[in-house]
């Protein structure tokens, strides 16, 4: 029976719309009649929209699959090759592989601005330089290459860090680099290149074996800390003095330093 009654509105919808033309065009026509006739095709129409009530009657009818096919309600998918960037979801610099999909300058971006978020929220207080923030022992600036950030630098006053030529790290170094291990804990893409650097006094391969224990003390301790694997430790180097921020032949402070390069 809904068979027949499905044919039947199809058959007739159509008839009715080509009779309401007719009476439409011919002079002086029967507006009353032609209004009656759109009426009937109207509701028509709209019982044969999605969830109409002839929808049943349709999906009832043996050839439904083959030749009448309603509209999903269900939004489909965008391709991903159809996806502009505001399509794109939005990617936690958290998560693993967030590096490649965001980009490194914004990656590194988010990285900086956690850091400086873990500094104060463990009572540190920072203080704003040009590219980056400075606190007491450490400082942090962001290494442009060109406009956009190609690593960030994680500079540990020397000073803090070791007593006179010993490369035990101290416990006030051990406060700052727990901050760092927290960044290499919550951003698995990063990677890090750690650095010794002395100052020029003493002999040159006195200083080159000082400042390589040095780093790899640091390197030990952040590993420590942060549990991470050390295949994300791309290098551990001594420079002795062949980096120095100032030249003189002075025991210059800014000289002694162990440097963490962050970077995807």
């Amino acid at each position: 029976m809904n068979n027949i009654m499905t044919a039947f509105f199809l058959l007739f919808s159509p008839l009715r719309s080509l009779r309401a033309l007719r009476e439409i065009s011919r002079p002086g026509f029967n507006k009353s009649a032609a209004l009656s006739i759109l009426v009937f095709v109207l509701i028509d129409c709209a019982a044969f929209r999605p969830g109409g009530r002839f929808e049943g009657a349709f999906k009832d009818c043996p050839c439904y699959e083959e030749v009448v096919h309603f509209p999903s309600s269900t939004p489909v998918p965008i391709a991903e090759a159809e996806r502009t960037p505001d399509d794109k979801p939005d990617v936690s610099a958290t998560s693993a592989g967030a590096a490649k999909e965001l980009g490194a300058d914004r990656f590194l971006e988010e990285v900086y601005e956690g850091m400086r978020r873990d500094f104060e929220a463990h009572g540190i207080r920072v203080t704003p330089i040009e590219d980056g923030f400075r606190a007491t022992g450490v400082k942090v600036e962001k290494v442009r290459d060109k406009k956009r950030i190609r690593e960030l630098l994680v500079s540990v006053d020397g000073d803090i860090c070791f007593a006179h030529g010993s490369a035990l790290v101290t416990p006030a170094a051990a406060a700052v680099l727990e901050r760092v291990s927290d960044v290499l804990i919550k951003y698995p893409d990063i990677n890090i290149k750690v650095g010794g650097h002395t100052d020029s006094t003493g002999s040159k391969a006195y200083n080159y074996g000082l400042s390589q224990n040095r780093a790899q003390s640091t390197t030990d301790l952040l590993i420590k800390k942060s549990g991470i694997s050390r295949s994300r430790v791309v290098e551990i180097k001594g420079f002795a003095d062949d980096q120095r921020i100032i030249i003189t032949p002075l025991a210059e402070v800014r000289n002694r330093r162990v440097e963490i390069r962050m970077a995807p």
